[in-house]
């Protein structure tokens, strides 16, 4: 016999057993024993919550939505949920913890009752269901997500450390780490800041010269002096091409089953144009979305706009053209949000997001401004898909002097296909497709923006992707500039003020540094989008410039470094390494632009892709062929040929991407491989050799030899103590190869000594140490 049916249960649980949990809550006892802040804040404190345990079921997709709850937005949160013997009953009475059925649900204990439901196999801590708690009773203050809200600047916070209030950006970061009980560390010596600037700004070791200059000279302009130096270099514009890469998603081949060779290398050429000369951001941006549309565009303009034509493309015979060109365009739109937006635009091409404000309507309407292109899904082998513009070596000498030519072409009659964008005559109608399918045409969409980030305006904006770029660089627009300040500050001190520089959304981390990031949001923006001048106040600042020496006590206390209370300190992207092997070696050569190259690396591995079909696209060849000629071989990694199906294996190991998507933030990883690779890549011990061999000439000193090596790679001057194991390591391979010649030959490859081989040696162990491969 039933004598009470679930709802009935469930309220009688809420009577008996509720009351108990609502006097110990007042009276203090019970578990819940953890300090709250005093003031608890939605944005900070209530929204994470609600994100990660209740969005699922109560948030913005509509079609998932139960209970007749949504707690993203505040007319849901605060609206009635039902009616109980004709009362309205709400799940937050703002002031009345007590009253309101969401903190009811999350104390009760009864299966069919509780909250999160236990089938998710989520849960509220007590420290959460307090906050929760405290957040009603004093009012449930509702507000916008913060990465929604336009920055203001903030004004810096006072500090009375002379060396802290110099620059705006140390008044945040000082405040924050006395806030956590975190003292600075003494500045970096120079050598070191030096190598650190010189990596953060070019990608590569600094100078002999510049080493020298600082050490003579320790004052703040001298530094000063030597960051403009490094800004103004042409290594600069290579460095940050080479992170627009990533982003960019680049390759030279198409990508999917046949991978067949492409064009894109005169879009790379110009973007490291583009940051060496300091473009403003806007308009480096605004050309690369919308450089065919402009009204005053030009050769140059266009070929920005190849920024778009990154993507895959496929020349598979049998493919559906529809099917694959609504892909690239999905492609250009999920771009489009990780680039510039930092939200996961692609959570809405099926359905509506199920934590952000982003509707499939708000997908389809950016999806209609990169819909309107005149191309195909399938593309002919060997044919450059279409549009394109053609570079012929005459525009060299009027409308693209930056292109590398001499690399670029053979003869005075060869001509380029670059991959640009151009809009169809007519207009495409676009649709929301129905669980993203091609051919499953919904409702018809026009061009719009997602309204929660910014309404997009038809009297402020064109109707085209000239208006993308408008309301992306509105000063209305609340995530432009942060975005983009944020992946600089990840960039210089290893870690975003937000860690999930691809996710500003709610489910994205929350900035441990709120006001510094606004601080340079606003600064960003008013200062004309200056890149540079932002870099630079980065590096300068007292921040920027601590020793990364690290105690017991801060790392236990700050184990990532969020609080800077330390210099930055992390591992360094591959291209960076070996560049710096090259350039330590005095290998690599110094050449801007042109045509990707092929450095050495492991044989065989093309085999695994190629096929009868696909060899003659490339030379013929069944095999990866490197290149013998020595200034295509050392060139700066940023050159490497980029196969997107068979990626460059070393590459790949220190974890870098493989060019399918938007890539804003590489994994850091530390692995065996790694060290094997450290330990036996050809172009490592190349430059162990040569580098053993210049050194040779100079000095008969073993201790000299080693202390030219180790400065030439770590660019400072070892200690005594420093110098010793490795002085030991050469003496102990110095007498082993005195008796064995056969191996003195095979390492250096020829006849040569035995001192030589054995410095060989210790400079091999100089570029595995950890010192050599962080930051």
């Amino acid at each position: 016999m039933v004598l009470f049916s679930k709802r009935w249960i469930w309220l009688l649980v809420l009577i008996a057993g509720g009351t108990v949990w609502l006097a110990n809550l007042r009276s203090g006892t019970g578990e819940m024993h953890q300090e709250v802040p005093k003031v608890v804040d939605f944005n900070w404190h209530i929204r994470p919550i609600l994100s990660d345990r209740c969005f699922a079921c109560h948030g913005p997709d509509e079609k998932k939505r139960e209970a007749n709850l949504r707690l993203d937005t505040r007319e849901g949160a605060f609206a009635p949920v039902d009616t109980l013997q004709g009362i309205p009953r709400f799940a937050i009475v703002a002031g009345h913890p007590e009253q309101s059925l969401l903190i009811h649900r999350i104390h009760s204990s009864h299966p069919d009752s509780i909250m999160p439901p236990r089938a998710t196999h989520l849960t509220l801590n007590e420290y959460e269901k307090k906050l929760l708690w405290k957040w009603i009773e004093q009012g449930a203050q509702w507000k916008d997500h913060w990465a929604f809200i336009a920055p203001q600047r903030p004004i810096p916070p006072k500090v009375s450390d002379k060396l802290w209030n110099k620059n705006p950006i140390d008044a945040f970061v000082f405040d924050k780490m006395a806030e956590h009980g975190l003292s600075a560390n003494e500045s970096s010596d120079p050598e070191r800041l030096i190598r650190r600037a010189s990596m953060v700004l070019t990608g590569l070791p600094p100078t002999p010269g510049l080493v020298e200059k600082i050490t003579k000279n320790t004052t703040e302009q001298t530094y000063n002096e030597l960051i403009d130096t490094l800004l103004e270099s042409a290594a600069y514009g290579e460095r940050w091409a080479m992170y627009w890469m990533d982003l960019s998603r680049y390759s030279d081949t198409h990508g999917y089953q046949d991978d067949l060779p492409r064009i894109m290398w005169p879009w790379r050429d110009w973007v490291i144009k583009a940051f060496n000369e300091n473009m403003p951001y806007n308009q480096f941006v605004t050309w690369q979305l919308a450089g065919d549309l402009l009204p005053d565009k030009t050769k140059e303009t266009l070929l920005a706009s190849g920024f778009n034509r990154n993507h895959k493309i496929s020349q598979e015979g049998g493919v559906i053209d529809e099917e694959y060109r609504v892909e690239y365009v999905a492609d250009r739109t999920n771009t489009f949000g990780k680039a510039f937006l930092g939200l996961t635009n692609e959570c809405a091409r099926c359905h509506d997001h199920k934590y952000d404000p982003l509707t499939t309507r708000d997908y389809y309407g950016m999806f209609a401004f990169f819909n309107q292109v005149d191309e195909n899904g399938f593309v002919p082998n060997l044919q450059t898909p279409k549009p394109y513009m053609i570079i012929s070596p005459a525009d060299l000498t009027t409308e693209l002097p930056f292109l590398n030519g001499k690399a670029g072409f053979k003869t005075p009659k060869d001509t380029i296909l670059q991959m640009i964008m151009r809009d169809s005559v007519g207009l495409r109608k676009s649709y929301v497709l129905v669980r993203g399918q091609y051919d499953q045409h919904g409702q018809e969409v026009q061009p719009n923006m997602p309204a929660a980030v910014l309404p997009f305006d038809t009297t402020k904006y064109s109707k085209n992707r000239i208006g993308m770029a408008q309301w992306l660089f509105d000063p209305s627009n609340p995530l432009t500039a942060r975005v983009w300040v944020n992946r600089l500050w990840q960039e210089v001190y290893g870690r975003g003020i937000v860690a999930t520089p691809d996710n500003f959304g709610m489910q994205g981390a929350l900035p441990s540094h709120p006001e510094l990031l606004d601080w340079l949001a606003v600064e960003f923006r008013e200062s004309g989008w200056n890149m540079k001048h932002l870099l630079k106040l980065m590096v300068t600042s007292a921040a920027f410039k601590q020793s990364s020496v690290v105690t017991k006590d801060k790392l236990e206390k700050d184990p990532e470094n969020i609080w800077l209370s330390r210099g930055p300190r992390f591992r360094l992207p591959y291209e960076f390494i070996r560049d710096n092997i090259l350039a330590s070696s005095g290998l690599l050569h110094h050449e801007i632009g042109g045509p990707s190259v092929k450095p050495w690396q492991p044989a065989g591995i093309w085999e695994e892709i190629s096929t009868e079909k696909t060899a003659n696209a490339f030379r013929g060849e069944y095999s990866y062929i490197p290149d013998t000629l020595p200034e295509k071989q050392y060139r700066r990694s940023l050159y490497t040929y980029q196969r997107r199906t068979i990626p460059p294996p070393t590459h790949l190991t220190f974890d870098a991407p493989t060019r399918d998507n938007c890539e804003v933030r590489r994994t850091r990883s530390n692995t065996p491989l790694q060290a094997l690779v450290m330990l036996n890549d050809r172009q490592v011990l190349t430059a162990a050799r040569k580098l053993a061999f210049q050194i040779v000439q100079g000095t008969n000193d073993p201790a000299s030899r080693i202390s030219a090596a180790f400065q030439r790679i770590l660019t400072r001057t070892p200690t005594k103590q420093e110098m010793k194991p490795i002085i030991a390591y050469y003496q102990t391979e110095l007498e082993r190869l005195k008796s064995d010649p056969k191996s003195v030959t095979q390492l250096l490859e020829t006849e040569g000594s035995p001192d030589q081989a054995a410095l060989m040696l210790a400079i091999s162990l100089l570029y595995n140490l950890d010192e050599a491969l962080v930051l």
